[in-house]
């Protein structure tokens, strides 16, 4: 028999998972976006589509920047 999996383990698979899904979301959602309008995926970094302002490191962190920048 196998000795039981630490449940530290699952916690840290679990945030592991749920952060590379956020990363990977948010980096397809940029592709989605911008792919059908023939624009860049890299060029010009991410911005505000209303008055074109550059978005900061902060301001492009999944999930966090929406909850702590609202």
């Amino acid at each position: 028999s196998q000795p039981p999996v630490a449940a530290w383990a699952w916690w840290y698979w679990g945030f592991l998972i749920f952060g590379l899904g956020l990363l990977f979301g948010s980096f397809f959602n940029v592709c989605i976006y911008r792919a059908p309008v023939l624009k860049s995926i890299a060029v010009p970094g991410s911005h505000c589509y209303a008055c074109g302002t550059f978005l900061s490191a902060a301001e492009n962190i999944p999930v966090f920047s929406y909850l702590f920048l609202r």
